[in-house]
């Protein structure tokens, strides 16, 4: 009855707190019990080792020290301990075995866990509920895998919905990225459309200002030859004015003298040839060299016409205040002429 309840405790680890290595009738195992019970998991392994090197066939020992390793947290080394304890008993202490290989494994998932290697601990759980599972179905007293099954099966739940939440995350960012992704897809997209749509408006501005200036450049020339054509046109106005006014003036000036001179009375014959008999009759000479200048002058030709000068503004003035001046004289002449009595003729 004793060496069964000690069985249960072993069974409850990591359970139960008052978790003791299996008694022994040796003072080296109970001095071992002794420190595995105040926690002093490395004086206790010392002691079973000395133990089982003075009883290496104790498959009691054997298990006491792999649960002291356990521990102590030396996992390699207390299950092979185990494993030994487990050949030594010829199978009887293997109920033992796997409830420490599970409680090896749910150590180890939970280390993953921390360590966020989720699908790692899930392995590892699952490997420690088998553990479990195979211990509980060899044993006397199930109890003690029992809770412990379903701790590692509680422990597997667990991983399992943080992994769930992981993938659900994954595939959260990876929707995200994605999204995210077509969105700089759809912004390159724009902005290459934007820089095409750019270009082509810079090059019809371009060429709308080539256009422009192409079209300033004609309108340009023709107000440059406008100009010129009414520079030239005002030039040949002035000229034509004043090619008038000359003429005007001079045939002003023609009326002018044939107004001045006045009818002469009828000379009288026999005065006339008395002036004549009284002009002194020109030499041989004279008469020669008047002859020699008529002859030049016929052999020379009529005058050239007189080109008209360009006259300056201020001659211009000039001559119409010159113009006026004669035209008004040329009124008061005939104003005078009117007021003049007509002339008597005489028949006698």
């Amino acid at each position: 009855m004793k060496r069964a309840l000690w069985m249960a405790i072993v069974l409850a680890l990591p359970v139960s707190a008052q978790d003791e290595p299996k008694a022994s009738e040796k003072a080296s195992a109970k001095t071992g019990a002794e420190l595995f019970q105040a926690e002093d998991f490395a004086g206790a392994v010392t002691a079973f080792r000395a133990e089982l090197e003075e009883s290496p066939k104790d498959a009691e020992v054997a298990y006491n020290l792999a649960a002291a390793l356990w521990r102590a947290g030396e996992a390699e080394e207390a299950e092979t301990t185990a494993e030994k304890a487990a050949v030594l008993s010829s199978g009887k202490l293997a109920p033992l075995r796997d409830g420490l290989l599970g409680n090896l494994r749910f150590d180890a998932a939970k280390a993953q866990m921390e360590q966020g290697d989720l699908q790692g601990a899930l392995g590892v759980a699952q490997q420690a509920k088998s553990h479990y599972q195979r211990g509980a179905l060899a044993a006397r007293d199930r109890a003690a895998l029992a809770r412990n099954l379903e701790r590692a099966l509680r422990l597997i739940e667990e991983i399992e919905k943080q992994l769930e939440e992981q993938e659900q995350q994954q595939d959260d960012q990876q929707q995200s990225d994605d999204q995210q992704q077509d969105e700089n897809q759809d912004e390159n997209q724009d902005e290459k459309q934007d820089g095409e749509d750019q270009e082509q408006q810079d090059e019809q501005d371009s060429q709308q200002n080539e256009d422009e200036s192409e079209e300033q450049s004609e309108d340009e020339q023709q107000e440059q030859q406008q100009d010129e054509q009414n520079q030239q046109q005002d030039e040949q106005e002035q000229q034509d004015q004043q090619e008038q006014a000359q003429d005007e003036q001079q045939s002003e000036s023609q009326e002018d003298e044939s107004e001045q001179q006045e009818p002469q009375p009828k000379p009288d014959p026999d005065e006339s040839e008395e002036q004549e008999e009284q002009q002194p009759k020109p030499s041989p000479g004279e008469e020669e060299q008047k002859d020699e200048r008529q002859e030049q002058q016929q052999q020379e030709g009529p005058a050239p016409p007189r080109v008209p000068q360009q006259l300056s503004e201020e001659q211009m003035k000039r001559l119409q205040q010159k113009l006026e001046q004669l035209q008004q004289a040329k009124r008061k002449m005939r104003e005078k002429k009117k007021r003049r009595r007509p002339r008597v003729e005489q028949d006698w």
